[in-house]
């Protein structure tokens, strides 16, 4: 194969032959990570290359899983890798490609001159395969092909790559700016959680300030905003929301995202606040009903029952299913899901509005029942808890 770099940057789908087919596109989209998750989530079989000027690199594909990676770059072959971290000496490497001939591969002449130990191989072919891979992220110009078709796997070296951990990792060593902000494409770019998407369907576990990166994504804060509330650098949250992207956790955020967010924060704010009123309220309520179940009569359940068939009519459903039985307390989610169908401004007012006017009816009911010596009690009570 040739490099098709003067192609039109446009991905295309080309036949080659009666059962092939060749994807080919430009990396300058998507993006090499996204590129080859999407191959490998589709679980198809083949040969992915990529071409960079005189770079070409191959990822060999079976049913999803990667079993080979290629490169026609000399700083990236096993010897050399191996020399540069100390693993064998300049002489081991020397002697050992002078050895090198048809169905003699370099890292098993390694192993039979002793200069790599037979169980340290195949984990310096892995090593080899993730860095092979993880300098392919990096590249922000080029051209890709997927040629479609079954491998023969028997002359393979068997690689424990898992797709999304080794594509996690690759990406966590990004140190290109260019690259990463082509993935997020915006500073001003808003995202929202893929519905339904955990961190658990994927075979990767997040870090810590990832999963604090993700849990900021809500579809209404910008890259900028949650770079600004994130502990890491700008560089490493935005790397960070590139990778989720690239991982299906996240999606860029249409406006009808945005507007759901909203409300949907919106919403979660007034719950809230309407629950502090309710608490409020409840503090009071709590001092009224055991003072009022200490005091000769029906009791301070049915007391309280009265006063709220009283004042209820008035409220609409405020005060349906509300009741201070036993807890003396009003149970706040009653209250909120009463008034779901009201405006976010009149929740927080007929709560306010509904509650007062309980406690004044409860108030008169004493005057009436107890006299004025034990409405001032309960006077003071409201006193001091409104």
């Amino acid at each position: 194969m040739t490099d098709p770099s003067n192609e039109s940057a446009s991905e295309t789908l080309v036949s080659e032959g009666h059962n092939d087919l060749t994807f080919r596109g430009d990396i300058r989209g998507s993006g090499t990570p996204k590129i080859l998750r999407t191959i490998l989530q589709s679980g198809e079989s083949g040969v992915l290359s990529f071409w960079n000027g005189v770079v070409t690199k191959r990822v060999f594909v079976s049913r999803g899983r990667i079993v080979q990676i290629t490169s026609n770059d000399p700083d990236e072959r096993l010897g050399e890798l191996l020399l540069v971290d100390g693993r064998i000496t300049a002489r081991q490497f020397v002697e050992a490609s002078k050895l090198i001939r048809p169905g003699k591969r370099l890292g098993t002449l390694l192993v039979e001159i002793s200069a790599l130990d037979p169980e340290d191989l195949i984990p310096a072919i892995t090593s080899q395969a993730r860095l092979m891979l993880f300098e392919l992220f990096n590249w922000t110009s080029g051209t890709y092909e997927m040629s479609l078709g079954d491998l023969d796997e028997s002359g393979f070296v068997p690689l424990n790559l898992s797709s999304d951990e080794v594509i996690a990792q690759g990406m966590r060593t990004l140190r290109c700016w260019s690259r990463v902000l082509a993935g997020i494409q915006s500073l001003e770019a808003v995202f929202v959680r893929v519905p339904e998407v955990e961190t658990w369907h994927l075979k990767v576990e997040l870090q810590d300030d990832e999963q604090t990166v993700l849990s900021r994504v809500n579809g209404r804060l910008t890259v900028e905003q949650i770079a600004d509330l994130s502990f890491g650098t700008s560089f490493e949250t935005c790397r960070t929301l590139w990778m989720l992207l690239v991982l299906g956790l996240i999606q860029r955020a249409e406006s009808g995202d945005v507007e759901r967010s909203q409300s949907a924060a919106d919403e979660a704010t007034d719950r809230v606040e309407v629950g502090q009123i309710v608490d409020r309220f409840n503090r009071l309520f709590e001092r009224i009903y055991a003072y009022v179940d200490s005091r000769p009569g029906e009791g301070a359940e049915a007391f309280t029952e009265q006063a709220i068939a009283e004042i209820a009519p008035h409220f609409g459903a405020l005060f349906k299913g509300i009741s201070l039985k036993s807890s003396g307390r009003v149970d706040p989610d009653q209250i909120y899901d009463n008034l779901r169908d009201e405006s976010l401004e009149n929740r927080r007012m007929l709560v306010s509005t509904g509650l007062s006017e309980l406690v004044y009816a409860i108030q008169f009911r004493i005057r009436q029942n107890y006299g004025l010596q034990e409405e001032a009690v309960v006077s003071g009570f409201i006193r001091d808890g409104l």
